[in-house]
């Protein structure tokens, strides 16, 4: 018997870890981010949504030229509409699930959040 899907690793390097894959028209993933890491500071094609699901994370978004914190709560779906640039920290040790309204595909957003991880890691001693 074929497998619906397989979740196969898809690292986010010195940040935590992550594993991945395609299931139907969509990406899923679980991540896990350590306390005082990111991830993410790119852009998707398609709505992302996301579901804490152990520890405390904040998504940090570019809306109209201002970065809006938004902090994850645990059972509950957060979207980050498609063309909104955004990265996600953690606050402790943290696992989430993300799915895509389609495949996995992100641009980069260099020097939009530099500042704010600056002091973000200043802030957690990272």
């Amino acid at each position: 018997m074929m497998p619906m899907f397989e979740f196969k690793e898809w690292g986010i390097a010195k940040a935590g870890s992550g594993y991945g894959g395609q299931v139907g028209d969509r990406w899923c993933a679980i991540i896990e981010c350590k306390k005082g890491m990111n991830r993410g500071n790119h852009v998707h094609s398609h709505d992302q949504f996301t579901v804490l699901v152990k520890g405390k994370e904040l998504v940090v978004m570019e809306i109209d030229g201002e970065l809006v914190e938004v902090e994850l709560k645990p059972d509950t779906v957060h979207r980050t509409p498609a063309g909104v640039n955004h990265l996600t920290v953690a606050l402790e040790d943290s696992v989430a699930y993300e799915w895509w309204d389609g495949p996995s595909s992100m641009e980069t957003c260099p020097g939009v959040f530099d500042d704010y991880l600056k002091s973000f890691r200043e802030k957690m001693g990272t």
